[in-house]
């Protein structure tokens, strides 16, 4: 590497680890409510996303695009997207200017791009993190869909009314599921007309059972509850019947994954047995 090019490395380096110490200290006294109510189990230190904070508090309105964006690509709220670009800031702001000192003192460009690399994996597990929690809400919701279609198809059939039902079946368990229903019960208490809770509950859950269960239940309405119990008792079925599916293919994945470490540990053995004779056919 000529000296102009590490010059320039080290300046750009210089500069980037100005800016992140002038963040840190300007921020380490400032955002303490906005921490604390950080997801803990996302963020592996939440008291890293202050330098974060100060650059979307100093770039203003300007931020507020990205925020939109990543919100629309993770399905999250404002708060969990405004925390992940925080986040993104406060980490790849050190770690590129470490990765460019160590380029420009070493002249080596592989660890440079490993840095670089840990760089973006490290920047990226808030992401990482919502996305899989997004994945796992979505499964436990798909799971207990059935149960709570048959506890709505019991009720109403006893005569109960769609209201009545879904705030007992509402109170009747624990789970992501259970605490939407809750949510939409609350709703229908406050005056919410009963098909517009209903869409609420289906765009919240994320999920096509969960779209076609307050279908049913808000177009039963809609004609005065003609053919609900029936469509309730075939939406019962298939739920059922999905869920049975899903149980088998989850148990699949979880062979499959136990296959690698079985592949692994067959070659170990192989190799633990297969070195001794070698080392005698040798000798």
């Amino acid at each position: 590497m000529s000296f102009d090019l590490r010059l320039t490395v080290i300046v750009c380096a210089s500069v980037l680890s100005a800016s992140y110490i002038y963040l840190l200290l300007s921020s380490i006294l400032k955002y303490g409510d906005i921490v604390r109510a950080a997801d803990r189990s996302v963020f592996p230190s939440v008291h890293l996303l202050r330098p974060g904070f100060r650059l979307m508090n100093i770039l203003g309105n300007r931020t507020q695009g990205a925020v939109a964006k990543l919100c629309e690509k993770l399905g999250c709220d404002d708060f969990a997207a405004f925390c992940s670009i925080s986040w993104m800031i406060s980490v790849l702001l050190p770690s590129l200017s470490l990765s460019m000192f160590l380029l420009a003192l070493s002249c080596n460009f592989l660890l440079f791009l490993c840095g670089i690399s840990v760089s973006l994996l490290l920047s990226l597990i808030p992401v990482i993190s919502i996305r899989q929690g997004k994945k796992e809400r979505r499964r436990e919701i798909e799971r207990q869909l059935p149960g709570a279609i048959s506890k709505m198809v019991l009720l109403t059939g006893a005569g109960l009314t769609v209201t009545a039902a879904w705030n007992i079946a509402a109170d009747s368990a624990e789970g992501p599921l259970y605490d939407e229903m809750k949510k939409t019960s609350e709703l229908m208490n406050n005056g919410t007309a009963l098909y517009d809770a209903l869409q609420t509950f289906a765009s919240r859950c994320e999920t096509k059972e969960a779209r076609q269960f307050a279908g049913i239940l808000s177009g039963s309405m809609s004609r005065g509850g003609a053919g609900m119990c029936a469509a309730l008792r075939y939406l019962n079925t298939e739920s059922w019947e999905g869920r049975r599916q899903r149980a088998k293919l989850d148990s699949q994945a979880a062979a499959s994954a136990l296959l690698f470490p079985m592949i692994v540990m067959f070659i170990g053995i192989v190799l633990m047995i297969a070195f001794p004779l070698l080392e005698k056919i040798t000798i």
